[in-house]
């Protein structure tokens, strides 16, 4: 550590013509050069290093410009591999002396270049909730750390991306990156890419010791990009890396890392030790040792590498100081090239809470159980069990004289003079440290490892480093997953008909309206000719509803048949045999149909086919491993939610001896497991979300959440449930429901009808009895649901909220238990989906047979005066791409496609606007816009380019037939109609009326007639004369002419299904602006010229 007054006689460096003499000292912008080789005088540090004879000697830290750091943060890393011995993860008192926690190590697959390991996935969950839960308590944010000393599967990704930067193996990286963060609850990621050496330990496949001249490795650029990619996608979170602290590896790295991370962690530790050839001395002293001499008696033999010709240590011990002089110091310069030149800022220096021995070898490592090269590595606390004043130990150094075998590595003969020899950090050497580094302006400092740490007074190293941080004693909790709350309007209430049987009389499918009082009623479900095993599951699919299953007697083999609204058709298979082992999931995603299911012969991974409405694909491993105690429920459950199809099942309960999921395991783990896939690539990494259930669970998508409802764990025979909101997951609740409104399949109350849901965790209410997951379906913005009774007793209940009811005498107490006409009995658990105007249920039915069994509910149509006037609203479309100026190619960076698109309408918004809101203020909406609701919902029934979830489609076409039929009006005053937000999207967003170009444009005529629209779409003469029909109705707002103005819009709307694509051929460059170039459409007089 210098000062000016350390070098009272070492001039300024000057210009001169003479050459640098062996040596020689100059100061040069508050540092201290040495010559160390003839060459001309140039400035100190600057040009290239080979050709410079000056060397860095030191630093003057009063002349170089810093900030002081006030608060320095405490980050400590907090391994996953110590839960064994008993290492207490929740204890509160660790994380209220850190400011930030690293679970290490989530590690990346060698085989599955992108994904996670599956055993260090399961490692990090069994200790996530302890650290999350209880660091977030305390206030310390908390981080994910990748890689590690022995994850090569991350040296591999990187290479291979850094080898092709456009490789998809990044996207689908960070995309799992970016899953495992959010979905819980994860505060950021941390980045260890450090495996640099041969897996068994050949020094000549080490990766170390290039020169600065020859840029950074492969995977040191791809970890560049792989930060700048995870900040994009989180820029809420924090980013940080772990790295080298001399050249050695250093010089693997790409400084630029700096600009995409919030800390650069150096590992200012291992500066000895770590290596065979290491010397022996303090593997992590603070300042730059000058005389190393002083360890040349306690060495294993002869200095590792001798000395140079002037006679210094070719291997010399390094400092922190000197670390943080190679990283930070814009002229730094050593023999194998000039520093990093990293901004102080944005560095944190590293404080071990271990110390090494010389006088033995490395024991086998605690994570992977190899022997790595070095000494042998002592936890603080061990050092300090066996020398309990090892906390004061002078010069952080403790040694035992005595006579020991040298390790197998050292080639000198005789025993080495030392019964122990060993260099640690003790609370006063690193409170030093982090004062240096605060007033050098670093972050703070870096800690490995939490579990090696005591707690007592005094001789804690966390406990004084916190104390000296600037730290507040105390620190406020975090946001956690808090509790979800469900209001009194979650359930809705299945009312109006149903479509039943009467097992009182002759059998026949009719409609009933559900009347508990009514004499002798026994309504039942509808038997089909279709034989089933289990759960099936349902889905809407352009215009018919599909139920997929399992054939009879747990065949293992998966069916299907179609509902069209008034009968079913004969079952078919896949094309050919697909197997399963119980129940399948089915879901749309962007026009097609997707069923998962788990593999035949108690397969444990899942399987999935995709329909486009002709054919089923062939069946895909997913290779995400599923199970389930019960052969008949479903393990799995599907549900489009945010743009991305998400698969939650129960795990896989067995695991081979490789760490990897056996697929021959027949039962689940207990917990569910989260996937997603966006229509591209491969799924993403199945997370555990640390939720203990039964068997799957039941998914809806709500109000802009996604609601998973499942049973408890260990069959506690308890409705649970948890929502999703685009980031993380809630806390699991228990489902408590008030006055006892539970009620039987067809919404009949068993003791009473007023229904409300519990809004706290006071405790109050009643846990929901059920078996195995709830079926669900969501319809006019309300949630219905069905279940199987308790202990698979074969009832089927509903949850009904109708506290809009009179409340009735409640039925006697033990109508639940006798097989009163109220009971309906089912074999497994049911299945719901919204179809056409009401929701239909399947189940299997009870007895030797196993026959598909159907009920269709029609709720009551809403209604009455609601609001229609049209405002503002976005395209119900998904992102566009960018392009190059030719408009041929696409791809992500702005400087090689910079053209963003947009779509454009023909007819402009506003005149469709106007078309509507004067057919609903004079009246002739209902009377004479039936035309264009029938073309909307042909529009909806088939496949179309629109954006919207399966809930919100049925919604307009409800409200559609509710406007053309009368049943809902326009009254300014009233509220909002389900579904209008949709609908108004659809309107106005006709993909008939839209097509795709770019966004800059020369000619664009806003509010104004798309004239030069005809090199788009062809003959424009459709869309002049609706335009011109618009005018006509607006100055004569007559029905006649409305009628006239819907039928050029219903010509429209037949022609296409999807806005019209872009065509490079139809755009013309107005400018010549290479970053921003704008266009125009070619139009008649173009085409001439052609």
């Amino acid at each position: 550590m210098g000062f000016t007054q350390d070098y009272p006689n070492v001039p300024d460096w000057v210009a001169n013509s003479e050459e640098i003499q062996n040596g020689e000292m100059v100061k040069y912008q508050g540092n201290v050069f040495q010559g160390g080789f003839k060459f001309p005088n140039q400035a100190p540090g600057v040009g290239d290093p080979a050709y410079n004879g000056w060397r860095f000697y030191d630093e003057l830290y009063d002349q170089t410009p810093h900030t002081p750091t006030e608060q320095a943060k405490v980050i400590a890393y907090i391994p996953t591999w110590r839960k064994e011995e008993g290492f207490n993860y929740a204890n509160d008192e660790m994380y209220q002396y850190i400011t930030h926690g690293i679970i290490a190590f989530l590690q990346f697959s060698e085989i599955n270049l992108g994904e996670f390991e599956p055993k260090s996935v399961n490692d990090v969950y069994a200790v996530l909730s302890d650290v999350v839960n209880t660091g977030h308590r305390n206030g310390t944010r908390i981080s994910i750390a990748l890689g590690g000393a022995v994850d090569y599967g991350f040296l591999n990704l990187m290479t291979s991306i850094g080898n092709n930067p456009d490789n998809p193996l990044l996207d689908q990286a960070v995309q799992n990156v970016v899953n495992f963060v959010n979905l819980n609850n994860l505060d950021g990621v941390d980045l260890d890419l450090e495996c640099w050496w041969d897996r068994n330990g050949d020094a000549s496949k080490e990766q170390g010791g290039r020169p600065t001249n020859q840029g950074a490795h492969q995977a040191g650029y791809a970890l560049t990009l792989f930060a700048q990619k995870l900040k994009q996608a989180m820029p809420d979170k924090l980013i940080s890396a772990a790295i080298f602290g001399t050249s050695w590896f250093g010089n693997n790295y790409d400084p630029r890392l700096a600009d995409y991370v919030d800390w650069l962690g150096i590992m200012t530790y291992d500066l000895t030790g770590s290596w065979n050839a290491s010397p022996v001395g303090p593997h992590t002293t603070l300042f730059k040792i000058r005389n190393q001499e002083s360890y040349v008696e306690e060495q294993q033999g002869e200095w590792p590498g001798g000395k140079d010709e002037a006679g210094n240590f070719n291997n010399p011990i390094f400092s922190v100081e000197d670390s943080l002089w190679y990283w930070t110091n814009p002229l730094f310069i050593t023999w194998n090239g000039s520093g990093q030149n990293v901004p102080r800022n944005k560095v944190a220096g590293g404080v071990p809470i271990f110390g090494y021995d010389f006088a033995y070898g490395k024991d086998p490592d605690d994570l992977s159980g190899q022997v790595a090269p070095g000494y042998k590595v002592i936890r603080y606390k061990d050092i300090l069990a066996q020398f309990p004043d090892a906390h004061t130990a002078p010069n952080a150094n403790i040694k035992v004289s005595g006579s020991t075998p040298r390790p197998a590595f050292i080639s000198a003969s005789g025993n080495y003079p030392y019964a122990h020899n060993i260099y640690l950090e003790t609370p006063d050497t690193a409170v030093t440290k982090l004062n240096f580094l605060k007033d050098v302006g670093a972050q703070g400092v870096i800690i490995w490892e939490l579990s090696n740490e005591v707690w007592e007074e005094g001789k804690s190293i966390i406990k004084a480093l916190y104390r000296n941080s600037g730290n507040p004693e105390t620190r406020p909790a975090l946001p956690s997953s808090e509790n979800t709350t469900i209001s009194e309007d979650f359930l809705g209430v299945f009312s109006g008909s149903w479509l039943a049987v009467d097992r009182s009389s002759n059998g026949f499918p009719q409609k009933f309206t559900i009347d508990r009082n009514i004499a002798g009623l026994r309504i039942a479900m509808i038997s089909t000719n279709i034989r089933i095993s289990g759960t099936p599951a349902l889905a809407e699919y352009k215009g018919k509803l599909y139920c997929v299953y399992e054939g009879p007697d747990q065949q293992g083999t998966l069916y299907w048949a179609t509902y069209d609204g008034s009968q079913w058709s004969n079952e078919s298979d896949f094309g050919k045999r697909v197997e399963t082992t119980g129940p399948p999931a089915l879901a749309v995603y962007k026009d097609k149909l997707y069923c998962v299911h788990r593999g035949g012969k108690a397969n444990s991974y899942l399987w999935y086919t995709i329909y486009d409405g002709e054919s089923w694909t062939d069946d895909i491993n997913m290779w995400r491993g599923v199970g389930t105690s019960r052969h008949n429920m479903p393990a799995v459950a599907l549900a489009e939610y945010n743009g991305k199809l998400y698969c939650i099942h129960e795990g896989a309960g067995e695991l081979s001896k490789f760490g990897t999921f056996d697929p021959r395991g027949s039962l689940g783990d207990g917990y569910l497991w989260c996937c997603t896939f966006d229509g591209n690539g491969w799924w993403s990494d199945d997370v555990r979300l640390d939720i203990p259930t039964s068997g799957g669970p039941g998914l809806a998508v709500l109000k802009g959440k996604l609601y998973c409802f499942h049973e408890g764990a260990e069959k506690d025979g308890q409705l649970w449930y948890c929502t999703f909101e685009g980031n993380t997951w809630s806390k699991d609740e228990l489902f408590r429901a008030f006055n006892s409104d539970i009620s039987d399949g067809f919404g009949r109350s068993i003791k009473a009808q007023t229904m409300f849901i519990q809004k706290s965790s006071s405790g109050e209410g009643r846990p929901v009895p059920l078996s195995g997951p709830p079926a669900s379906a969501v319809m006019n913005d309300a949630l219905f649901v069905m279940f199987q009774s308790e202990n698979e007793s074969g009832t089927l209940l509903t949850l009904n909220n109708n506290r809009t009811h009179q409340p009735e005498p409640p039925l006697p107490d033990n109508t639940f238990l006798t097989s009163s006409p109220s009971r309906i009995r089912i074999s497994s658990s049911p299945a719901l989906a919204t179809f056409r105007d009401g929701i239909v249920a399947v189940a299997e039915t009870v007895g030797d047979t196993g026959n598909l069994a159907y009920t269709v509910n029609t709720p009551a149509q809403q209604t009455g005066g609601f609001n229609l006037l049209m405002g503002e609203r976005p395209a119900p479309y998904g992102s566009l791409p960018r392009y190059n100026i030719a408009l041929n190619e696409t791809g992500t960076n702005p400087e090689n496609y910079p053209v963003e698109l947009t779509r454009h309408h023909i007819v402009p918004y506003n005149r469709l606007r106007t078309l509507w809101n004067t057919m609903v203020q004079s009246g002739n909406l209902t009377n004479s816009a039936g035309g264009l609701f029938v073309e909307i919902g042909k529009l909806l029934r088939g496949v179309n380019s629109f954006n919207l979830a399966e809930q919100d489609r049925s919604a307009v076409i409800q409200l559609s037939d509710d406007i053309r039929s009368g049943r809902v009006s326009h009254n300014p005053n009233g509220p909002v109609a389900s579904g209008w937000d949709s609908l108004q999207q659809v309107y106005t967003w006709l993909p008939g009326n839209v097509f795709i170009g770019p966004s800059q444009r020369s000619d664009d005529p806003g509010n104004g007639f798309e004239r030069d629209a005809g090199s788009v779409v062809g003959n424009l003469s459709n869309w002049s004369d609706f335009n011109a029909a618009i005018t006509t109705y607006e100055n004569n707002p007559t029905s006649g002419n409305a009628q006239m103005a819907v039928r050029r819009l219903a010509l429209i709307i037949r022609r296409r299904n999807q806005p019209f694509s872009l065509n490079p051929e139809n755009w013309i460059i107005s400018n010549n602006n290479a970053n921003s170039p704008t266009y125009r459409l070619r139009n008649d007089t173009d085409h001439d010229e052609l």
